[in-house]
């Protein structure tokens, strides 16, 4: 590392007219401070920081749309078993659905946040009770539905279309099929389990209800 040298000038004495710039120069800062409380005061009422407008968000919603969709799309956390939704208003995303591991839910809220602009999350996500029984629906259920037929080569995909929510017995089918007749079928296969409880909320929707 080289050092820069430098010859330094012999101190010179100061000229009266120098001093009489310095001396100048604090009368002049000691006059205006003494007047500031009074600029103030004639310079009115400021602006509170609640009449100061909030900046516009950075973000254009229809980015963080996208953005959210990207991630959902590549998140891996959630199986059959689960199911998520996010809703974007403005710059707040609104997460919800069922998992069934709390770590889901999490890894999912910190790849929201992570996005640009950093976006509001409101975690709504239910993280559903360890039950064995309900595990045995869920099995009983997914054997039956991608078991058949109709669903067997879409129940090998990493995020199969019809995913099986069980709370306390109760089921619940989530996802999107292609026609009516397997949103019927979907809830036919479903009801054989003989473990479950109630009537089942069949919440699958139809490819062309999303395409409008």
């Amino acid at each position: 590392m080289s050092t820069l040298l430098r010859a330094t000038p012999p101190a010179r004495r100061p000229s009266h007219r120098r001093a009489s710039i310095v001396a100048v120069a604090s009368l002049t800062a000691t006059a205006l401070l003494c007047a500031a409380p009074i600029l103030a005061a004639d310079a009115g009422p400021q602006p509170s920081s609640a009449e100061i407008p909030a900046e516009i968000p950075a973000r254009v919603e229809a980015d963080l749309v996208a953005d959210v969709g990207r991630v959902l799309s590549n998140h891996r956390f959630d199986d059959v078993f689960d199911w998520i939704e996010a809703r974007v208003d403005g710059d707040t995303v609104y997460l919800s659905g069922a998992v069934l591991q709390p770590w889901k839910r999490d890894s999912l809220n910190r790849r929201i946040e992570a996005l640009s602009g950093a976006p509001r999350v409101v975690d709504e996500i239910e993280v559903l009770p360890v039950s064995a029984f309900d595990d045995r629906i869920r099995y009983q259920v997914a054997r039956s539905i991608y078991g058949s037929h109709a669903f067997f080569d879409r129940g090998y995909r990493a995020s199969p279309p019809i995913h099986i929510l069980v709370d306390r017995g109760r089921i619940r089918l989530e996802g999107v099929v292609r026609n009516e007749a397997e949103r019927m079928l979907a809830r036919s296969l479903a009801s054989r389990s003989p473990l479950s409880i109630g009537k089942i909320e069949n919440n699958l929707q139809l490819a062309s209800e999303l395409a409008r």
